[in-house]
């Protein structure tokens, strides 16, 4: 049973808390139509008494905070769970948006990302009403993804998440309990996956939201939501259902991190000229997730959750970045032990046992029940059996109880569902969709007991009884298969509707230029070595490497593509240590040529790099080439902070005398 709430519930009875939310964290100006001639879609601009309800945050990794900033972060939650001013209280009436029809606004198509910008700036601003001081942090989980085993992760222990399997006892978040009554619970690790370094880059590699966003031309390589359902589904519990995710304070760190790759995306729009507050076109006019179509927040509409003006109150620190030889990323709460990078295909080694994960999904009541069976992975072919929970069926037509079953093994591969034929006794495919009444002959056990005891003949042979096989009428078979079970594999075209306009492929991703055998970032910007290949940039991440014609402007990899980053006044970037020293760029027409301090004070050159001479030999060789235009260095909407940039190049100045 699921804890759900009436659509009105929260328009009902909180409506002064969530305006009052609202207004300081999201509230927009009167629509304005940016371009009259081009006909372009209005937008709206954030109101400033808004924008200065408290200072900029800045957002860092879970394990980047201080031990400060984690406490005052842990301490402003449980304030909000434990603040009943509003019912049940704050922490919870904010989680109940996540609930009931709104879940369908929010997830399954191209609203899903800024649905959820929207939702977590509203909790950030109710911490900060707490303490000022607080920012939502956000959870990497790729991170975590490439230990051997991720549950061996600090983050689930007592400084951060807490516990990882059964009821939460211990951590900051130790004894919750959902309006329903129920504890927080959590079964981490037993299913689902965490993201991977592979999807962040196979989600930056596109360059349109149509790619990147639910719909049913999509790959799911690209699906930003599907990556994200993954680490919900790895966490289990209370995160792995729609209606009760949002009870966890995991959630809230988890869609902060998907917003921080949501803006990497749309910074990369940017650096290709394309606007990233272009909505998908939904063609559905009716569809939830239409640009018109209402958000549920205020009177904004799902494509206002595209508008940039939505950033202004934050920003992102980097990503820690991890490599061989800073392991630990930075941080003493990130594991060293690095093993091999995981894949959905999670079978690489030998172990003896595995499982199979069994779930049904009520298709005419609300219910979902999950189990495992373990399975014997040292024989070529082995069996196990499983039991599931149903509704119980009552009496008459109306009493029926029916479900999807469905089965997955360990390794990620879907099994394929079978069911008996009542004529020839043989298992034929099937959907594993199941219909149950209270027909003779029975198919289900009133309880677990009476369940078990149908399949095993204790009744006449108590010290070896009898396997009964009859009993069983579904069965899945789990093996590798180059096609996915329950699709249709005909390829039939199917005719699109009269009324609506074939939607077009997805376009490929974007092909580098080439130039001098460069790589190009931006417009303004090449670089001075080539792009890893045609449609991926760069390979490690935290690589730098300079601009073409430029001493301060330089590309950064994250995930796969260069992000172009330019030093403040009075610093240039040096090749060697990778990073931004002190020094000046002294300017000549057509050039932009590099001078360390001492030679810019020996020719009076001032902190701009302007001299009344034009000798003096440079720190690196005079060329003419066109100059890039500097960006600014924080907006809001580039995630640009250095990570460690200053122990990093102290470091690397030793390592080179």
């Amino acid at each position: 049973f699921f804890f759900r709430v009436p659509d009105c519930f929260y328009i009902c009875f909180f409506p002064s808390y969530y305006q009052q939310l609202y207004d300081k964290a999201v509230q927009l100006g009167p629509p304005v139509r940016s371009d009259s001639n081009s006909g372009k879609r209005t937008r709206r601009m954030r109101l400033k008494r808004q924008a200065r309800a408290f200072p900029r945050c800045v957002r860092k990794e879970y394990r980047m905070l201080s031990d400060d900033e984690r406490r005052r972060f842990h301490n402003a939650i449980n304030a909000l769970k434990q603040d009943t001013t509003v019912e049940p209280n704050k922490y919870d009436a904010i989680a109940l948006l996540h609930t009931g029809m709104a879940s369908f606004t929010a997830h399954g198509g191209a609203g899903f990302p800024g649905w959820h910008r929207i939702y977590i700036l509203m909790f950030e601003t109710a911490l900060r009403e707490v303490d000022p001081s607080v920012c939502l942090p956000y959870w990497d989980s790729s991170l975590d993804n490439e230990l051997d085993d991720p549950t061996e992760s600090h983050i689930w222990t007592a400084d951060f998440f807490g516990t990882q399997q059964g009821p939460v006892l211990e951590g900051p978040f130790a004894n919750w309990v959902t309006p329903d009554g129920s504890q927080l619970m959590r079964n981490v690790g037993t299913d689902g996956d965490l993201f991977t370094a592979s999807s962040i880059e196979g989600v930056l590699s596109r360059s349109r939201h149509d790619d990147i966003v639910t719909s049913e031309n999509v790959d799911p390589q690209f699906d930003l939501e599907f990556h994200h359902a993954a680490v919900h589904v790895f966490c289990g519990g209370t995160m792995g259902q729609l209606d009760t995710a949002a009870f966890d304070p995991i959630f809230f760190m988890l869609h902060s991190y998907v917003d921080y790759l949501w803006e990497l995306f749309r910074t990369n729009l940017r650096s290709l000229g394309i606007d990233p507050e272009d909505y998908p076109n939904v063609l559905d006019a009716d569809s939830r997730h239409h640009s018109t179509a209402a958000t549920g927040f205020g009177d904004l509409t799902q494509a206002d959750g595209y508008l940039d003006s939505l950033t202004d109150s934050y920003e992102y620190e980097s990503a820690p970045i991890c490599t061989a030889r800073f392991p630990n990323c930075g941080s003493s709460f990130i594991s060293s032990r690095l093993g091999n990078p995981k894949t959905f295909k999670r079978c690489n080694g030998d172990d003896d046992t595995g499982q199979v994960f069994l779930s049904s999904n009520g298709l005419n009541y609300d219910g979902f029940y999950k189990e495992a069976a373990i399975i014997d992975q040292r024989l070529a072919v082995s069996m196990s059996m499983g039991f599931v929970a149903i509704k119980r069926p009552t009496r008459g037509s109306m009493g029926v109880s029916k479900a999807l079953i469905r089965a997955h093994d360990s390794c990620g591969r879907v099994c394929h569902a079978a069911c008996k034929n009542d004529v020839t006794g043989k298992y034929e495919q099937c959907s594993g969709a199941v219909a149950l009444s209270t027909d003779a002959p029975l198919m289900y056990g009133s309880n677990y007991d009476e369940a078990v005891m149908s399949v095993f003949d204790y009744e006449f042979n108590n010290d070896c009884p009898n396997f009964k096989t009859e009993s069983f009428f579904l069965t899945f078979y789990c093996d590798f298969h180059n096609e996915f079970p329950y699709a249709d594999h005909k390829h039939a075209p199917v005719p699109a509707p009269a009324h609506r306009v074939p939607v077009p492929e997805p376009e490929a991703p974007v092909e580098m230029l080439p130039f001098r055998d460069g790589c190009q970032v931006t417009s303004n910007c090449v670089l001075d070595v080539p792009c890893a290949s045609r449609f991926v940039q760069c390979h490690s991440n935290n690589e730098k490497h300079l601009c073409h014609g430029s001493c301060r402007a330089y590309g950064v990899c994250t995930y796969g593509r260069y992000f172009l980053r330019v030093c403040p006044d009075g610093k240039y970037f040096d090749d060697v240590v990778k990073t931004c020293v002190v020094g000046f760029c002294r300017k000549v027409p057509g050039a932009e040529r590099i001078l360390d301090r001492r030679r810019a004070d020996a020719l009076g050159l001032d902190h701009s790099g302007h001299g009344h001479s034009h000798r003096g030999s440079p720190h690196r060789s005079e060329q003419t080439l066109p100059e890039p235009e500097a960006e600014p260095q924080s907006t809001g909407r580039q995630p640009d902070r250095p990570f460690y940039s200053q122990l990093l190049s102290g470091f690397l100045r030793q390592m080179h005398g």
